[in-house]
């Protein structure tokens, strides 16, 4: 629900109709995924149990890793699978080698970075309509230059919606519309352009 809700907000903002492919949504405006969120905030809630060796949440930890049932629903199953997600060590090997605050936030972002954009890269083979968009090399936290180049006033704001969409192939071209409605004037298909790019086309 919480995911519906994130990509609903981020449709709207960016001008968005509703099949515009999730991945669009998210790397457009360099927006990150709740489920990668609430990840982060596993795996740091985890390290900082095993970083306090000495405590009875430590010792739980340790019994949950020997009698735990890899088909079970209990928190070191959830941080196993989330371990194996972003190609991390398991549980055991950190259990025995802890990493500092600095050291672990530094791997996990690296590997979440990398996790993101390997998803990106791989929607964007499955699904011809995302054939356009260049996938930035920091996917999370860093707004595509689409919206990068729009400056704070009405009518750039318009012309980045208008080429969110047409990267995205939601626009509906003249063209297209005439195929299923015969009184759609087609004479000047390409007038869009003039206000998106007024500089090139002159």
């Amino acid at each position: 629900m919480l995911e519906l809700a994130e990509r609903k907000i981020l449709r709207q903002i960016q001008g968005l109709p509703n099949n515009t492919a999730n991945m669009a949504v998210y790397t457009l405006v360099g927006a990150e995924p709740i489920a990668i969120t609430l990840d982060k905030n596993v795996l740091t809630f985890f390290m900082n149990i095993v970083r306090n060796s000495g405590t009875i949440e430590c010792e739980i930890l340790r019994r949950q890793i020997a009698f735990s049932d890899q088909r079970g629903k209990d928190f070191i199953n959830r941080v196993e699978k989330t371990l194996s997600k972003y190609n991390l060590k398991s549980s055991s090997y950190y259990i025995e080698n802890p990493l500092n605050k600095i050291e672990w936030k530094r791997l996990v972002g690296i590997k979440i970075k990398e996790y993101w954009k390997n998803e990106c890269h791989n929607e964007k083979m499955e699904k011809t309509s995302l054939k356009y968009i260049e996938i930035q090399n920091n996917p999370l936290n860093e707004a595509h230059n689409i919206w990068k180049s729009v400056k704070n006033n009405s009518k750039d704001v318009k012309a980045g919606e208008i080429k969110a969409r047409i990267s995205t192939q939601t626009y509906i071209f003249q063209a297209k519309r005439a195929k299923f409605d015969p009184k759609c004037d087609v004479q000047k298909p390409f007038l869009f352009m003039i206000y998106i790019f007024p500089q090139k086309m002159c």
